[in-house]
């Protein structure tokens, strides 16, 4: 078991991620209509190591991964690398997915920038994708959310975005 945590965070690591694309490719092969994906990374994390020391910078990226696994109880929440975190949206209330999943972004990035370290200001980006909005499979669906990530870094580096054929950030 222990080869799949992540010893910093305790969440999934990036083994356990490699794993769980299959089984997420095959839900949504599937026609899974609850299934999405959503990328996170914590800002300037390289400054606020070098500023307040890599203890500090780990209890951001510990914190981050709690809100995560606080928000998103019943979907599979990684970390992929240093301060990148995935989850595999999974059960996603149906009946307006994306009006609900809208709220929830808005909820989720709200939590990750207020609840902070006393002494810090948690900024992260968030993006997001929705099957079969934005992808029939994990390829395309990670893509979308990794490209709404960036749009949302571009915008202000302290913002979520949601994939759409605008790239509007929300």
């Amino acid at each position: 078991a222990l080869a799949y945590r992540d010893s910093l965070t305790g969440i999934k690591n990036s083994t356990a991620y490699t794993e769980a694309i299959a089984n997420l490719s095959q839900e949504i092969n599937c026609g899974n209509p609850q299934s999405g994906v959503l990328v996170a990374d914590i800002n300037n994390l390289k400054q606020t190591n070098d500023r307040f020391g890599h203890d500090i910078g780990d209890e951001l990226i510990v914190h981050t991964a709690k809100i995560l696994t606080d928000i998103f109880k019943t979907s599979s929440v990684f970390r992929i690398g240093g301060d990148e975190f995935e989850v595999f949206l999974q059960n996603i209330p149906s009946g307006e997915m994306v009006h609900n999943h809208r709220n929830l972004m808005a909820e989720t990035f709200r939590t990750m920038t207020q609840e902070t370290a006393p002494e810090l200001t948690l900024s992260c980006s968030v993006g997001a994708s929705l099957f079969p909005e934005n992808g029939r499979d994990y390829a395309t669906l990670f893509h979308c959310a990794d490209e709404a990530l960036y749009h949302a870094k571009s915008c202000s580096k302290d913002t979520y975005a949601i994939y759409d054929n605008a790239m509007e950030s929300i």
